[in-house]
Protein backbone atom coordinates (compact mmCIF):
# COMPACT_ATOMS: atom_id res chain seq x y z
CA UNK A 1 0.00 0.00 0.00
CA UNK A 2 1.63 3.21 -1.25
CA UNK A 3 4.75 3.77 0.77
CA UNK A 4 4.09 1.24 3.53
CA UNK A 5 6.92 -2.20 3.00
CA UNK A 6 7.66 -5.12 4.66
CA UNK A 7 10.47 -5.50 6.63
CA UNK A 8 12.17 -7.36 8.97
CA UNK A 9 14.52 -10.52 9.17
CA UNK A 10 14.89 -13.28 12.09
CA UNK A 11 11.51 -12.92 13.76
CA UNK A 12 10.79 -14.56 16.14
CA UNK A 13 7.37 -15.30 18.68
CA UNK A 14 8.12 -17.27 22.03
CA UNK A 15 7.12 -17.82 25.43
CA UNK A 16 9.09 -15.24 28.36
CA UNK A 17 9.81 -15.38 31.62
CA UNK A 18 7.37 -12.79 32.47
CA UNK A 19 3.64 -13.74 33.58
CA UNK A 20 0.55 -11.43 34.79
CA UNK A 21 -0.74 -14.06 37.59
CA UNK A 22 0.00 -13.15 40.82
CA UNK A 23 3.02 -13.80 42.71
CA UNK A 24 3.89 -14.47 46.52
CA UNK A 25 5.53 -11.85 47.81
CA UNK A 26 9.51 -12.35 48.12
CA UNK A 27 11.40 -12.57 51.41
CA UNK A 28 13.03 -8.91 50.94
CA UNK A 29 9.70 -7.49 50.07
CA UNK A 30 7.53 -9.72 53.12
CA UNK A 31 8.58 -6.86 55.54
CA UNK A 32 6.90 -4.69 53.78
CA UNK A 33 3.65 -5.89 53.79
CA UNK A 34 3.47 -9.87 55.08
CA UNK A 35 1.34 -11.58 53.05
CA UNK A 36 0.86 -9.11 50.29
CA UNK A 37 1.01 -10.55 46.56
CA UNK A 38 2.28 -8.69 43.54
CA UNK A 39 0.13 -8.09 40.50
CA UNK A 40 0.72 -7.22 37.08
CA UNK A 41 3.85 -7.84 35.01
CA UNK A 42 6.20 -9.89 36.99
CA UNK A 43 9.34 -12.38 36.59
CA UNK A 44 8.51 -16.06 37.05
CA UNK A 45 10.28 -17.52 39.57
CA UNK A 46 10.58 -20.84 39.62
CA UNK A 47 8.51 -23.32 37.36
CA UNK A 48 5.17 -23.68 36.68
CA UNK A 49 3.57 -26.31 34.24
CA UNK A 50 2.97 -24.95 30.70
CA UNK A 51 -0.35 -26.44 28.86
CA UNK A 52 1.42 -25.80 25.60
CA UNK A 53 4.49 -25.88 24.04
CA UNK A 54 6.34 -22.84 21.95
CA UNK A 55 8.26 -23.09 18.50
CA UNK A 56 11.01 -21.40 20.17
CA UNK A 57 11.09 -23.33 24.04
CA UNK A 58 15.19 -23.53 23.42
CA UNK A 59 15.27 -19.78 23.35
CA UNK A 60 13.53 -19.38 26.80
CA UNK A 61 15.51 -22.07 28.40
CA UNK A 62 13.05 -22.64 31.60
CA UNK A 63 9.46 -22.93 31.87
CA UNK A 64 7.59 -19.90 32.05
CA UNK A 65 3.97 -20.67 32.78
CA UNK A 66 1.00 -19.27 31.03
CA UNK A 67 2.84 -15.77 30.96
CA UNK A 68 3.57 -13.09 28.52
CA UNK A 69 4.96 -13.99 24.83
CA UNK A 70 7.60 -11.63 23.24
CA UNK A 71 8.40 -10.74 19.49
CA UNK A 72 12.19 -10.32 18.40
CA UNK A 73 13.09 -8.91 14.83
CA UNK A 74 15.60 -7.38 13.03
CA UNK A 75 15.12 -4.44 10.80
CA UNK A 76 17.94 -2.59 8.91
CA UNK A 77 16.68 1.03 8.17
CA UNK A 78 18.05 1.90 4.69
CA UNK A 79 17.77 5.95 5.27
CA UNK A 80 17.30 8.16 8.30
CA UNK A 81 14.35 10.06 9.41
CA UNK A 82 11.07 9.12 11.04
CA UNK A 83 9.97 5.75 10.30
CA UNK A 84 6.92 3.91 11.51
CA UNK A 85 6.24 0.32 12.33
CA UNK A 86 3.12 -1.71 11.99
CA UNK A 87 1.74 -5.16 12.20
CA UNK A 88 -0.34 -5.24 9.28
CA UNK A 89 -1.29 -2.25 6.95
CA UNK A 90 -2.92 0.54 8.86
CA UNK A 91 -6.62 1.56 8.25
CA UNK A 92 -7.61 4.74 10.22
CA UNK A 93 -10.75 6.06 10.89
CA UNK A 94 -9.86 8.52 9.25
CA UNK A 95 -8.99 6.56 6.08
CA UNK A 96 -12.96 4.89 6.21
CA UNK A 97 -13.98 8.90 5.91
CA UNK A 98 -11.94 9.78 2.84
CA UNK A 99 -13.08 6.38 1.52
CA UNK A 100 -16.70 6.99 2.17
CA UNK A 101 -16.59 10.76 1.06
CA UNK A 102 -14.64 9.88 -2.56
CA UNK A 103 -17.18 6.94 -3.10
CA UNK A 104 -20.73 8.84 -2.24
CA UNK A 105 -19.87 12.48 -3.27
CA UNK A 106 -16.43 12.01 -4.80
CA UNK A 107 -17.23 13.71 -8.87
CA UNK A 108 -16.71 10.09 -10.56
CA UNK A 109 -19.72 8.97 -8.64
CA UNK A 110 -22.62 11.41 -10.18
CA UNK A 111 -26.29 10.71 -8.86
CA UNK A 112 -26.31 7.15 -9.69
CA UNK A 113 -24.27 6.10 -6.39
CA UNK A 114 -27.39 7.32 -4.56
CA UNK A 115 -29.64 4.80 -6.35
CA UNK A 116 -27.62 1.48 -4.58
CA UNK A 117 -26.07 2.98 -1.75
CA UNK A 118 -27.07 5.20 1.61
CA UNK A 119 -25.12 6.59 4.30
CA UNK A 120 -26.73 6.87 7.54
CA UNK A 121 -25.51 6.51 11.42
CA UNK A 122 -26.26 3.44 13.06
CA UNK A 123 -25.01 5.28 16.39
CA UNK A 124 -22.74 7.42 18.02
CA UNK A 125 -19.93 6.33 20.44
CA UNK A 126 -18.73 7.09 23.90
CA UNK A 127 -16.36 9.53 22.30
CA UNK A 128 -19.19 10.54 19.99
CA UNK A 129 -17.35 9.50 16.99
CA UNK A 130 -20.38 8.44 14.20
CA UNK A 131 -20.46 4.55 13.41
CA UNK A 132 -21.63 4.80 9.52
CA UNK A 133 -24.20 2.03 8.39
CA UNK A 134 -24.57 1.71 4.71
CA UNK A 135 -27.28 0.23 2.69
CA UNK A 136 -26.24 -1.26 -0.73
CA UNK A 137 -29.06 -2.53 -2.95
CA UNK A 138 -31.28 -1.32 -6.02
CA UNK A 139 -33.41 1.15 -4.86
CA UNK A 140 -34.73 1.44 -7.75
CA UNK A 141 -36.07 -1.55 -8.37
CA UNK A 142 -37.17 -2.02 -4.49
CA UNK A 143 -40.78 -2.39 -3.29
CA UNK A 144 -42.08 -1.45 -0.27
CA UNK A 145 -43.38 1.84 1.05
CA UNK A 146 -41.30 4.83 2.43
CA UNK A 147 -43.05 3.75 6.51
CA UNK A 148 -40.92 0.29 5.91
CA UNK A 149 -37.37 1.45 4.37
CA UNK A 150 -37.91 4.57 7.21
CA UNK A 151 -38.28 1.88 10.00
CA UNK A 152 -35.36 -0.10 8.29
CA UNK A 153 -37.14 -3.25 7.27
CA UNK A 154 -37.74 -3.71 3.51
CA UNK A 155 -40.04 -6.36 3.15
CA UNK A 156 -39.53 -7.45 -0.01
CA UNK A 157 -35.72 -8.85 -0.49
CA UNK A 158 -33.61 -11.13 2.46
CA UNK A 159 -30.71 -9.07 4.19
CA UNK A 160 -27.00 -9.76 4.75
CA UNK A 161 -25.33 -7.92 7.47
CA UNK A 162 -21.61 -7.73 7.15
CA UNK A 163 -19.68 -5.79 9.88
CA UNK A 164 -16.20 -5.35 10.80
CA UNK A 165 -13.62 -3.70 13.29
CA UNK A 166 -15.07 -4.35 16.25
CA UNK A 167 -11.46 -5.57 17.51
CA UNK A 168 -9.45 -1.96 16.43
CA UNK A 169 -6.12 -3.18 15.96
CA UNK A 170 -7.28 -6.17 13.14
CA UNK A 171 -6.40 -4.34 10.13
CA UNK A 172 -6.90 -6.66 7.68
CA UNK A 173 -10.66 -6.72 8.75
CA UNK A 174 -10.97 -3.25 6.95
CA UNK A 175 -9.18 -4.35 3.77
CA UNK A 176 -11.65 -7.49 3.56
CA UNK A 177 -14.59 -5.15 4.31
CA UNK A 178 -13.30 -2.42 1.54
CA UNK A 179 -12.85 -5.28 -0.96
CA UNK A 180 -16.79 -6.31 -0.17
CA UNK A 181 -17.57 -2.48 -0.61
CA UNK A 182 -15.67 -2.25 -4.34
CA UNK A 183 -17.41 -5.37 -5.25
CA UNK A 184 -21.15 -4.40 -4.57
CA UNK A 185 -20.91 -1.13 -5.75
CA UNK A 186 -18.83 -1.80 -8.78
CA UNK A 187 -20.70 -1.99 -12.68
CA UNK A 188 -19.85 -6.03 -12.09
CA UNK A 189 -22.69 -8.22 -13.68
CA UNK A 190 -22.87 -10.22 -10.33
CA UNK A 191 -22.69 -7.40 -8.41
CA UNK A 192 -25.70 -5.56 -10.23
CA UNK A 193 -28.00 -9.22 -9.19
CA UNK A 194 -26.41 -9.32 -5.93
CA UNK A 195 -28.16 -5.31 -5.52
CA UNK A 196 -31.36 -7.00 -7.01
CA UNK A 197 -31.42 -10.33 -4.54
CA UNK A 198 -30.61 -8.50 -1.38
CA UNK A 199 -30.42 -5.12 1.26
CA UNK A 200 -27.28 -5.44 2.86
CA UNK A 201 -26.40 -3.95 5.78
CA UNK A 202 -22.82 -3.15 5.89
CA UNK A 203 -21.17 -1.34 9.05
CA UNK A 204 -16.93 -0.42 8.18
CA UNK A 205 -15.95 -0.05 11.63
CA UNK A 206 -17.96 -1.38 14.75
CA UNK A 207 -15.35 0.25 17.57
CA UNK A 208 -14.05 3.62 15.76
CA UNK A 209 -13.33 4.76 19.38
CA UNK A 210 -11.10 2.03 19.85
CA UNK A 211 -9.67 2.58 16.16
CA UNK A 212 -9.03 6.23 17.18
CA UNK A 213 -6.99 5.93 20.35
CA UNK A 214 -5.26 3.33 19.29
CA UNK A 215 -6.57 0.00 20.96
CA UNK A 216 -5.72 -3.25 19.66
CA UNK A 217 -9.12 -5.18 20.93
CA UNK A 218 -11.03 -3.06 23.23
CA UNK A 219 -13.63 -0.14 23.15
CA UNK A 220 -13.39 3.58 25.15
CA UNK A 221 -14.80 1.57 28.12
CA UNK A 222 -12.19 -0.82 28.22
CA UNK A 223 -14.98 -3.63 27.11
CA UNK A 224 -14.36 -6.23 24.93
CA UNK A 225 -17.11 -5.62 22.31
CA UNK A 226 -17.47 -8.93 20.75
CA UNK A 227 -18.61 -10.46 24.18
CA UNK A 228 -20.95 -8.21 24.93
CA UNK A 229 -23.71 -9.55 22.88
CA UNK A 230 -25.50 -11.09 24.94
CA UNK A 231 -26.72 -8.24 27.15
CA UNK A 232 -25.05 -5.19 25.49
CA UNK A 233 -25.42 -1.75 27.33
CA UNK A 234 -26.69 1.29 26.06
CA UNK A 235 -23.88 3.33 27.93
CA UNK A 236 -21.15 1.07 27.63
CA UNK A 237 -21.90 -0.80 24.32
CA UNK A 238 -23.63 1.72 21.93
CA UNK A 239 -22.57 -0.24 18.87
CA UNK A 240 -23.38 -3.66 19.69
CA UNK A 241 -26.30 -2.42 21.20
CA UNK A 242 -27.97 -1.04 18.22
CA UNK A 243 -26.45 -3.31 15.85
CA UNK A 244 -28.18 -5.71 17.82
CA UNK A 245 -31.63 -3.78 17.64
CA UNK A 246 -31.28 -3.63 14.07
CA UNK A 247 -30.29 -7.11 13.30
CA UNK A 248 -33.07 -8.21 15.82
CA UNK A 249 -35.58 -5.83 14.02
CA UNK A 250 -34.57 -7.38 10.45
CA UNK A 251 -34.59 -11.17 11.88
CA UNK A 252 -37.86 -11.14 13.17
CA UNK A 253 -39.27 -10.00 9.81
CA UNK A 254 -37.59 -13.21 8.62
CA UNK A 255 -35.27 -11.82 6.60
CA UNK A 256 -31.99 -11.92 7.89
CA UNK A 257 -30.65 -14.41 5.91
CA UNK A 258 -26.76 -13.99 6.49
CA UNK A 259 -24.62 -12.39 9.16
CA UNK A 260 -20.75 -11.94 8.99
CA UNK A 261 -18.13 -10.01 11.14
CA UNK A 262 -14.87 -9.76 9.88
CA UNK A 263 -11.70 -9.96 11.63
CA UNK A 264 -8.03 -10.79 12.29
CA UNK A 265 -6.03 -13.80 13.30
CA UNK A 266 -2.52 -13.44 14.73
CA UNK A 267 -1.83 -17.23 15.17
CA UNK A 268 -3.18 -19.23 12.55
CA UNK A 269 -1.92 -18.86 9.04
CA UNK A 270 -4.36 -18.14 5.47
CA UNK A 271 -8.09 -17.21 6.18
CA UNK A 272 -11.26 -19.69 8.04
CA UNK A 273 -14.54 -18.52 9.74
CA UNK A 274 -16.14 -19.61 12.74
CA UNK A 275 -19.59 -20.74 12.46
CA UNK A 276 -22.53 -22.34 14.61
CA UNK A 277 -23.06 -26.12 13.94
CA UNK A 278 -26.53 -26.43 14.04
CA UNK A 279 -28.57 -28.54 16.28
CA UNK A 280 -26.07 -28.59 19.02
CA UNK A 281 -25.34 -26.60 22.35
CA UNK A 282 -27.52 -27.53 25.77
CA UNK A 283 -30.37 -25.24 25.35
CA UNK A 284 -31.56 -27.18 22.04
CA UNK A 285 -33.39 -31.01 22.13
CA UNK A 286 -32.06 -33.19 19.62
CA UNK A 287 -34.95 -35.87 20.57
CA UNK A 288 -36.78 -36.22 17.68
CA UNK A 289 -34.40 -34.68 14.99
CA UNK A 290 -33.69 -36.54 11.76
CA UNK A 291 -30.79 -37.29 11.32
CA UNK A 292 -31.10 -36.15 7.27
CA UNK A 293 -32.19 -32.57 8.14
CA UNK A 294 -29.58 -32.59 10.41
CA UNK A 295 -26.42 -33.61 7.93
CA UNK A 296 -28.67 -31.06 5.55
CA UNK A 297 -28.14 -27.74 8.16
CA UNK A 298 -24.81 -28.77 8.35
CA UNK A 299 -24.01 -28.83 4.57
CA UNK A 300 -26.41 -25.30 4.67
CA UNK A 301 -23.56 -23.82 7.31
CA UNK A 302 -20.75 -24.90 5.50
CA UNK A 303 -21.84 -24.18 1.94
CA UNK A 304 -20.84 -20.41 1.77
CA UNK A 305 -17.51 -21.18 3.34
CA UNK A 306 -16.77 -23.95 1.22
CA UNK A 307 -17.68 -21.85 -2.08
CA UNK A 308 -15.35 -18.49 -0.66
CA UNK A 309 -12.48 -21.73 -0.61
CA UNK A 310 -13.01 -22.59 -4.10
CA UNK A 311 -13.06 -18.71 -5.38
CA UNK A 312 -9.91 -17.83 -3.40
CA UNK A 313 -6.96 -20.60 -2.83
CA UNK A 314 -6.32 -18.95 0.80
CA UNK A 315 -9.34 -19.50 2.44
CA UNK A 316 -8.90 -22.99 3.76
CA UNK A 317 -11.85 -25.01 4.60
CA UNK A 318 -10.44 -27.30 7.03
CA UNK A 319 -9.10 -24.89 9.12
CA UNK A 320 -13.33 -23.83 9.82
CA UNK A 321 -14.43 -24.45 12.77
CA UNK A 322 -18.25 -24.64 13.70
CA UNK A 323 -17.72 -25.54 17.43
CA UNK A 324 -19.38 -23.10 20.23
CA UNK A 325 -17.11 -22.89 23.24
CA UNK A 326 -18.46 -21.25 26.31
CA UNK A 327 -16.22 -18.25 25.86
CA UNK A 328 -18.21 -17.77 22.88
CA UNK A 329 -21.42 -17.18 24.11
CA UNK A 330 -21.10 -13.67 24.22
CA UNK A 331 -19.80 -13.23 20.59
CA UNK A 332 -21.89 -11.69 17.61
CA UNK A 333 -21.87 -14.66 15.94
CA UNK A 334 -23.03 -17.18 18.59
CA UNK A 335 -25.90 -14.42 19.55
CA UNK A 336 -27.47 -13.58 16.10
CA UNK A 337 -27.16 -17.58 15.79
CA UNK A 338 -29.01 -18.94 18.82
CA UNK A 339 -30.67 -15.55 20.29
CA UNK A 340 -31.89 -14.44 16.46
CA UNK A 341 -32.23 -17.54 14.72
CA UNK A 342 -29.97 -16.82 11.94
CA UNK A 343 -27.62 -20.36 11.19
CA UNK A 344 -25.76 -18.81 8.93
CA UNK A 345 -23.60 -16.57 11.00
CA UNK A 346 -20.23 -16.21 10.65
CA UNK A 347 -16.61 -14.47 11.84
CA UNK A 348 -14.31 -14.74 8.77
CA UNK A 349 -11.00 -14.69 10.06
CA UNK A 350 -8.26 -13.57 8.44
CA UNK A 351 -4.30 -14.21 9.36
CA UNK A 352 -1.89 -11.34 9.78
CA UNK A 353 0.78 -13.65 9.29
CA UNK A 354 0.33 -15.20 5.13
CA UNK A 355 -1.16 -17.74 3.06
CA UNK A 356 -0.28 -21.53 3.17
CA UNK A 357 -0.53 -21.05 -0.68
CA UNK A 358 1.70 -18.76 -1.22
CA UNK A 359 4.68 -18.97 1.61
CA UNK A 360 4.03 -15.38 1.79
CA UNK A 361 2.31 -12.77 4.02
CA UNK A 362 -1.27 -10.75 2.54
CA UNK A 363 -0.90 -7.51 1.27
CA UNK A 364 -3.68 -4.92 1.35
CA UNK A 365 -4.81 -6.47 -2.08
CA UNK A 366 -5.03 -10.21 -1.13
CA UNK A 367 -7.30 -9.00 1.73
CA UNK A 368 -9.64 -6.84 -0.58
CA UNK A 369 -9.62 -10.16 -3.24
CA UNK A 370 -10.90 -12.31 -0.41
CA UNK A 371 -13.50 -9.81 0.16
CA UNK A 372 -14.50 -10.12 -3.53
CA UNK A 373 -14.67 -13.82 -3.17
CA UNK A 374 -17.02 -13.36 -0.25
CA UNK A 375 -19.69 -11.69 -2.79
CA UNK A 376 -18.85 -14.13 -5.66
CA UNK A 377 -19.48 -16.75 -3.11
CA UNK A 378 -22.42 -15.54 -1.64
CA UNK A 379 -23.37 -14.95 -5.65
CA UNK A 380 -22.71 -18.56 -6.65
CA UNK A 381 -25.01 -19.70 -3.64
CA UNK A 382 -27.79 -17.50 -4.42
CA UNK A 383 -27.87 -18.56 -8.27
CA UNK A 384 -27.72 -22.16 -7.39
CA UNK A 385 -30.81 -21.31 -5.23
CA UNK A 386 -32.76 -19.72 -7.61
CA UNK A 387 -32.07 -21.82 -10.84
CA UNK A 388 -34.00 -25.06 -9.06
CA UNK A 389 -33.91 -27.19 -5.77
CA UNK A 390 -31.87 -30.10 -7.43
CA UNK A 391 -29.14 -27.26 -7.99
CA UNK A 392 -29.36 -26.51 -4.75
CA UNK A 393 -28.69 -29.83 -3.59
CA UNK A 394 -26.26 -30.44 -5.90
CA UNK A 395 -23.90 -27.98 -4.44
CA UNK A 396 -24.70 -29.19 -0.87
CA UNK A 397 -23.93 -32.66 -1.66
CA UNK A 398 -20.62 -31.27 -3.00
CA UNK A 399 -20.17 -29.74 0.47
CA UNK A 400 -20.85 -33.28 2.22
CA UNK A 401 -18.30 -35.04 0.12
CA UNK A 402 -15.83 -32.94 0.70
CA UNK A 403 -16.84 -32.57 4.39
CA UNK A 404 -17.57 -36.13 5.10
CA UNK A 405 -21.31 -35.26 6.53
CA UNK A 406 -23.48 -38.04 6.03
CA UNK A 407 -25.78 -36.70 3.68
CA UNK A 408 -24.96 -38.39 0.77
CA UNK A 409 -25.31 -41.70 2.24
CA UNK A 410 -28.69 -41.15 3.95
CA UNK A 411 -30.14 -39.89 0.02
CA UNK A 412 -28.69 -43.86 -1.46
CA UNK A 413 -25.53 -42.46 -2.60
CA UNK A 414 -21.97 -44.55 -2.20
CA UNK A 415 -19.96 -41.70 -0.15
CA UNK A 416 -17.49 -42.59 2.51
CA UNK A 417 -17.30 -40.42 5.19
CA UNK A 418 -19.40 -39.43 8.01
CA UNK A 419 -19.49 -36.85 10.89
CA UNK A 420 -16.20 -38.56 12.56
CA UNK A 421 -14.66 -39.86 9.70
CA UNK A 422 -11.90 -37.52 9.55
CA UNK A 423 -12.97 -35.06 6.82
CA UNK A 424 -11.48 -31.89 5.37
CA UNK A 425 -14.26 -30.09 8.20
CA UNK A 426 -12.47 -31.46 11.26
CA UNK A 427 -12.47 -29.11 13.37
CA UNK A 428 -8.70 -28.64 13.81
CA UNK A 429 -8.57 -25.15 16.37
CA UNK A 430 -7.73 -25.66 19.77
CA UNK A 431 -10.15 -23.35 22.18
CA UNK A 432 -6.54 -21.25 22.77
CA UNK A 433 -6.46 -20.55 19.36
CA UNK A 434 -10.33 -19.95 18.98
CA UNK A 435 -10.42 -17.04 21.65
CA UNK A 436 -8.90 -14.37 18.87
CA UNK A 437 -12.81 -14.25 17.72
Amino acid sequence: RGDWVRGGEDVCYYPTPYRTTPLKATTAAAGAGAGRRRSGVARAEGTAKRKGKGKNDDQVGKDCGNGLWGATFTLQLETSGIHYLAMCYPYSYTDLQHYMQAMLHGPACGESMREICRRSTLCRTIKGNRVDCLTITDFNTLAGTAAEAGAGVMLDRPYVTVSARVHPGETNASWMMKGVLDFLLSSNPLAARLRKTYVFKCIPMLNPDGVVNGNYRCSLAGCDLNRAWANPSRKRHPPIYFLKRMIDRIARSGRLVLFCDLHGHSRKEDVFVYGCEPFRGRDIDRDGVDPRDEAEARARVRLLPYLISKQNPAFVMRKCSFKVSKSKMGTGRVVVCRELGVPNSYTIEASFSGASCTGRHMTARDLEEMGQAFCRALGQATEAIEVSVEAEMELLHQVDEHCGLGLAAMNGKDIAGGENSGGSDVDSGEDEEEDEE
